[in-house]
């Protein structure tokens, strides 16, 4: 918990503030920093309504207005005015970004209240061993698995199963297993490529693959330019990566742990990702684990916000490095699209740890602790 005490000196009459960590330089940095990173969440969300329609923006104003009115609540209980800091509006909106947008109202309802809630009883903002957003967004999931993999086909809006979900169902089917995933589910998806997606991957197989003698699956230029089966605001790896390099040329995200997660998510599933589907070591598909799960959406704009992550770069690196191997074991031993972000969750546990033992900060770090 964030406390002050204040001592009167009577030698020169100066105020002599004393904090525990987290310490801040002062409160308007942190609104700026939360303000700030508000921002880069509301890209994709646009995306997200423009892709999924209405249902995706019931979603992000019930995510919102629960974490507002929740904050609310709970600084006039504890008597202390902090709505306007922004992070309950960060917090509603990260949480929207995390939601499919086919998903019953009152989960992300009950999402951004526990949130918010756990924020205030671990202690306030940035005090807590928990990130509230994994951790509201875990109790959701595990009280209602089912309603939150109701996800939109982004091209007539009816409900669709992810990839992942369809891998398993046509493991356990007992299917003729085949070399690649997306083979397996292009016969039962309704969720079909678009025509520029058929284009594209045409005419890369025939301008690039064939050189390399392979060929890749329809299905994987969607997700890059807006059109996937996603969460609210992972419909576009795209845009997910612009915003993350815009929040890098704030400051108010590093490079490192993006750059160490996709580094050991992308070594262990190439090495081990084709084993469940029979196809030996070194034959991973590593598009399809990137793309069709959540890994870009935790790897552009989680893994490395200051606040979510080590203020250090090479904690930072570690941080990434960690969350990539958790990431790619769950991705392909589990076959869930959600996978990054339990293993960012877990991965968060340890920051505490990993600030403690890497001391050095980075520029914005420097600005807002310690001071």
């Amino acid at each position: 918990m964030h406390w002050k005490r204040v001592n009167q000196l009577s030698s020169n009459n100066t105020i002599l503030r004393v904090s525990v960590p987290p310490q801040y330089f002062s409160d308007d940095n942190v609104r700026k920093l939360n303000w700030s990173i508000s921002f880069a969440f509301m890209i994709p969300l646009g995306w997200g309504v423009f892709v999924f329609g209405m249902s995706a923006a019931l979603v992000i104003a019930v995510c919102v207005a629960g974490a507002l009115l929740t904050e609310l609540f709970c600084s006039r209980m504890f008597r202390k005015a902090s709505i306007g800091d922004g992070q309950a509006f960060q917090i509603g909106l990260l949480l929207a970004i995390l939601m499919p947008p086919g998903v019953a109202l009152h989960v992300p309802l009950i999402a951004a209240i526990a949130a918010v809630a756990s924020k205030w009883v671990f202690g306030g903002t940035a005090s807590g061993l928990f990130n509230p957003v994994c951790f509201a967004w875990g109790i959701v999931f595990l009280a209602w698995p089912d309603l939150m993999t109701a996800f939109v086909n982004p091209f007539d809006h009816s409900l669709v199963q992810d990839s992942f979900t369809l891998t398993r169902q046509y493991l356990v089917s007992g299917n003729v297993v085949l070399a690649n995933p997306m083979d397996m589910i292009q016969g039962i998806s309704t969720a079909l490529p678009s025509a520029l997606d058929l284009q594209v991957s045409s005419a890369l197989n025939s301008g690039v693959f064939q050189t390399f003698a392979t060929v890749l699956p329809p299905g994987y230029v969607d997700p890059i330019v807006g059109f996937g089966v996603q969460t609210v605001g992972g419909a576009s790896g795209l845009i997910l990566m612009l915003v993350s390099i815009w929040l890098m040329y704030r400051e108010l995200s590093g490079w490192q742990a993006p750059l160490g997660m996709f580094f050991s998510a992308f070594l262990i599933i190439y090495l081990f990702g084709g084993l469940p589907f029979g196809m030996g070591f070194a034959r991973g598909d590593v598009l399809f684990f990137v793309f069709k799960s959540t890994f870009l959406t935790v790897m552009f704009l989680l893994a490395g916000v200051y606040g979510l992550a080590p203020f250090n770069a090479r904690g930072q690196l570690v941080f990434g490095l960690l969350t990539g191997t958790i990431s790619a074991i769950l991705l392909i031993f589990g076959l869930n699209m959600f996978a990054p972000l339990g293993a960012f969750f877990v991965s968060g546990l340890t920051v505490w740890v990993i600030e403690r033992t890497f001391r050095n900060r980075s520029r914005f770090a420097t600005k807002l602790v310690n001071q």
